[in-house]
């Protein structure tokens, strides 16, 4: 337990910091994963910050020693089993990069690039991979997580130490807006567009009181992720939702407000949209490969519908799938995917090209 304290603690102080544990950690990621992968690993080790290191037994502290630590892992520990578990296999599909569950030396040197190591890969990755075959399973990899973590193994550890792992929001903008909502806008873009933001606005608004939180952003809408998607595929949902909070709503021109009404986030977002067209592109890649639940680069209908389940979708699926469908093949590409997102997010009057994502009516 030492020995993983000290890696994340990055500056060696003693003290592991929440920007030691998740953001660094993360922009690590970031190095050898693409984008919604790197979210994926935001979502894991923010969901292990929470779960064993700022909780009830630390006070939910966010600078913490070994000392303080330990003591608090000693009273998680027995109690944790299929957290653990579950937080294995999220590491491992996150890297397993070709989804054919197992890790080539490739894939675990990018994991092992999590912890910092130093070691030479082949070492390592030999001591995992019991059976001799080239390759890491997820049983293996289980095994070894295992054994690092319970007190009372005595059998070999896992090496991750050596160092030093047509009824859709388009067709209703105008019924969904008000008035007053559009004259709250420096009228910089038309009132098409401000209806638009002002149905996402409202999506997102979960308990409709015209204020949407940080919980409501975040956590809410990852909670409905959990109940379409595999544990590690919903943490990436997170890392995707964490970050475009940070983007375009709690940011220097809200004055990082974890509360915001719409009259507060239109003018950022009116600031933001010219220049943020890498942020939409890269924010779009990443919710489709979330999605792209059999890596073939393409989503069926039932993909989809997870996609706009995160939305609150109410609309026959079937509908919004074939709107967004353009060439009418029965599957969504990515470039359909990132061409609807531009509509969206640029079209200063209607075009059925539009991003349908979802209905609420």
């Amino acid at each position: 337990m030492k020995a993983f304290f000290d890696i994340v603690d990055m500056d060696g102080d003693g003290v592991v910091t929440k920007e030691e544990f998740i953001d660094l950690r993360a922009q690590r990621a970031q190095n050898v994963l693409g984008s919604w992968r790197a979210k994926a690993v935001y979502g894991i080790i923010s969901h292990s910050y929470r779960t064993w290191w700022s909780n009830e037994n630390t006070n939910y502290k966010t600078s913490i020693t070994f000392e303080e630590w330990f003591t608090a892992l000693e009273k998680k520990i027995y109690n944790t089993n299929e957290a653990f578990n579950q937080s294995s296999w999220d590491w491992f599909h996150t890297f397993d990069l070709d989804c054919n569950d197992k890790l080539t030396v490739d894939e675990y040197s990018k994991f092992l690039t999590m912890f910092r190591n130093t070691a030479p890969v082949e070492n390592v990755f030999n001591a995992i991979d019991l059976d001799g075959n080239g390759s890491i399973d997820g049983e293996e990899f289980l095994n070894g997580n295992h054994h690092k973590w319970k007190p009372y193994t005595i059998t070999v550890d896992f090496p991750i130490m050596e160092t030093r792992r047509v009824l859709l929001l388009v067709v209703l903008w105008g019924g969904i807006v008000s008035s007053n909502a559009v004259k709250e806008s420096n009228i910089k873009f038309t009132e098409h567009w401000v209806s638009k933001m002002k149905a996402l606005f409202d999506l997102v608004d979960m308990d409709g009181d015209g204020v949407v939180t940080k919980e409501e952003f975040i956590d809410l809408r990852a909670q409905r992720a959990q109940n379409v998607l595999e544990s590690w595929r919903a943490k990436a949902v997170y890392g995707i939702i964490s970050h475009s909070y940070r983007t375009w709503w709690s940011n220097e021109n809200t004055n990082f407000a974890t509360s915001i009404t719409f009259g507060e986030v239109l003018p950022a977002l009116e600031k933001e949209v010219d220049d943020s067209s890498e942020a939409v592109d890269i924010n779009a890649w990443d919710w489709f490969h979330t999605f792209d639940l059999d890596c073939n680069d393409k989503l069926t209908e039932d993909e989809y519908s997870k996609f706009i389940a995160v939305f609150r979708n109410t609309a026959p699926v079937e509908l919004v799938f074939k709107a967004t469908d353009l060439d009418g093949n029965g599957s969504i590409d990515g470039e359909e995917f990132l061409n609807g997102m531009h509509h969206t997010w640029y079209d200063e009057a209607p075009n059925p090209g539009e991003f349908l994502i979802a209905s609420r009516n």
